[in-house]
């Protein structure tokens, strides 16, 4: 458990490789999923943010200039 909280961004597969490699206990990482969930630990994907290019970024900043004093 304390390795999740250190490593949260890790797949269940690099967790099971890495406890394997310490402990020499052969751990699959489907049981490891089902321990990790069972403890309130539930797994997600980071949010995918979008790849902004220089001139959408200038597009960003001119429209927020232009609607900055409506409010």
């Amino acid at each position: 458990m304390k390795r999740v909280e250190e490593n949260h961004h890790a797949s269940s597969l690099q967790l099971a490789k890495e406890v394997e490699s310490q402990t020499e206990v052969i751990v699959s990482h489907d049981t490891l999923q089902r321990t990790l969930q069972r403890n309130g630990m539930n797994g997600c994907r980071p949010r995918r943010k979008p790849f902004l290019k220089p001139m959408r970024k200038k597009g960003h900043l001119e429209f927020a200039r232009a609607h900055a004093e409506k409010e």
